[in-house]
């Protein structure tokens, strides 16, 4: 998912250290790197989360034109796709797994754009 703030003046370089922080709270491994556009942030999930894909997150803009991106792999659906045509044989755990990352996912998501909205409040400088 991708979201758009328009005239908000937020430092992108704190905004994306508060994303990284996000993620660092949850125990998860977390690489910036500096893109033409912007920054990006991949992050891989600790194995308690059940999350079995990679995450990457790019801030791209300026001060009064930026955008959040929120990017997960595919893993999660090869996972209970494989499952499905494998339940015969023992695949329906591949579906399980596939199913509960992505139930982990999605919460995980939800709760990182409501934080994303309160730092940008945080940060706007009027």
């Amino acid at each position: 998912m991708k979201d758009r703030f328009v005239g908000r003046n937020v430092d992108l370089r704190l905004l994306t250290e508060r994303l990284k922080l996000f993620f660092l709270k949850r125990n998860f491994t977390v690489v910036e790197r500096k893109v033409a556009e912007g920054r990006e942030i991949i992050v891989n999930p600790p194995p308690r989360e059940r999350i079995v894909d990679r995450i990457t997150v790019s801030v791209t803009g300026d001060r009064e034109d930026f955008s959040v991106k929120f990017i997960a792999g595919s893993h999660s659906h090869i996972y209970k796709w494989v499952g499905q045509l494998t339940t015969l044989f023992g695949g329906g755990i591949l579906f399980s797994r596939g199913f509960e990352s992505e139930s982990a996912l999605e919460r995980l998501e939800r709760n990182f754009w409501l934080y994303v909205d309160e730092t940008v409040e945080s940060l706007a400088e009027t």
